[in-house]
């Protein structure tokens, strides 16, 4: 199962120099050649699921109280903490009725590489000292995540290239597609609100200023909506100069706010020679227990109503 590549495990204390180890032969796991344990770890594609069957193992064999995982690059972010004996050891992910990483006596952390390519970072916390062998075989355990940790890497970036948009990073239209169908982009979410958004004269803007000023035009029109739904739902490139937001459980009153904000916000986006972006948007409410697809064809409806009256303008489908 292991790959012939080199995992870089950089403790993070200032008392410790860095070590190389290799995957295959320079490092002891605690878990010795179980052949078992290397394949638990890579049936796992999903790096949340991963890192907590990992902590799981660590839990078994050392008696770890917490173990947290952070990957930027991903916006990942897993917290796994022990409750007590009799309980599954990570009941709760992110729990704030526990302890700060400070309060714990043994405490080990690493930022992991694989092939140079940046894994994330770990921290292992228990309520006691680790001993000097315990950290040994700590080390060489975590140097088997990284073959596993590398492939979920891998999958992830597969799974995100399939639902974004080369040009503006965000959402594209397969993505939007799944959650106008299934809701499959995240089922954890409720859409209370679609809008369709359409950027005005972005065809002359294309035949005055050239292909190149048109892409400008599309990626700062994105941040600015990026930047305005910011938690509070998803941004998707439907195709051209469309984009879709679907507003998650937002009231009505603030969902008719974001709206304008949108709108005026895009005359701010200016392009080099001072021309302003506008946008015309078509907006609707989610009614209850309906297909989304049918709410994102009421606005583009109404996209469709405010482009016929001229542009630069919000028009809902009450």
């Amino acid at each position: 199962m292991s790959t012939e590549c080199v995992a870089t495990l950089t403790t993070i204390d200032a008392r410790s120099t860095p070590r190389v180890i290799e995957t295959i032969s320079d490092h002891t796991s605690a878990f010795g050649n179980d052949s078992n344990f290397e394949k638990l770890l890579y049936q796992h594609l999903d790096i949340e699921a991963l890192v907590h069957e990992f902590a799981q193992c660590l839990y078994r064999r050392f008696s770890i109280c917490r173990m947290e995982f952070s990957l930027p690059e991903l916006e990942i972010e897993v917290d796994l903490r022990r409750h007590n004996e009799d309980q599954n050891p990570y009941p709760n992910r992110n729990s704030e009725a526990n302890p700060q990483s400070e309060d714990y006596l043994g405490k080990l952390q690493y930022n992991m590489d694989h092939s140079r390519k940046p894994l994330g970072k770990l921290t292992i916390l228990r309520s006691s000292a680790f001993s000097v062998f315990e950290k040994y075989l700590i080390e060489g355990t975590v140097a088997d995540l990284c073959g596993p940790l590398y492939n979920s890497l891998r999958y992830a970036h597969a799974c995100r290239s399939a639902y974004r948009d080369a040009l503006t990073g965000l959402y594209n239209r397969a993505a939007l597609e799944a959650l106008l169908f299934d809701g499959s982009v995240d089922k954890n979410r409720s859409t209370s609100t679609v809008m369709v958004c359409d950027m005005d004269r972005f065809k002359w803007i294309n035949d005055h200023y050239g292909h190149t000023v048109g892409d400008q035009a599309l990626t700062r029109f994105a941040t600015s909506l990026s930047t305005i739904v910011n938690h509070v739902g998803s941004v998707f490139r439907y195709g051209g100069d469309e984009f879709v937001v679907a507003l998650d459980s937002v009231a009505q009153r603030r969902s008719v706010q974001l709206a304008e904000a949108i709108r005026s916000t895009a005359e701010s986006c200016l392009l080099d020679d001072g021309t302003p972006l506008t946008t015309t948007i078509g907006a609707t409410k989610v009614l209850g227990g309906e297909c989304l697809r049918d709410a994102f064809s009421r606005a583009d409806t109404a996209l469709l109503a405010g482009k016929s009256s001229g542009s630069n303008t919000v028009v809902w489908y009450e």
